[in-house]
């Protein structure tokens, strides 16, 4: 690959998309799950605070690269003339 040269960011759009999807149906999936652990077992769900901390962040991570992964598209489409 030349110098001048971008890699082609559309290579894994199939793959970001997927993992924004799967990112949002965590995020709102989840949310119930930890309500029926609070209401069952209170102190579970206070030993649990840093795995739920973890897995809203993994959930926010894949829908922040899916809008990086855009972002760098359409710099690559600006940039380099890529459709």
């Amino acid at each position: 690959m030349a110098a001048d040269q971008h890699p082609n960011p559309e290579r894994y759009w199939t793959h970001r998309r997927r993992g924004y999807y799967y990112g949002m149906a965590w995020a709102f999936g989840q949310t119930p799950i930890w309500l029926l652990v609070a209401v069952l077992n209170p102190a579970a769900l206070e030993a649990l605070g840093p795995v739920i901390g973890w897995s809203y962040g993994i959930s926010g991570t894949l829908i922040v690269s899916y809008y990086g992964g855009n972002m760098a598209q359409e710099v690559a489409k600006a940039r380099w003339g890529r459709q």
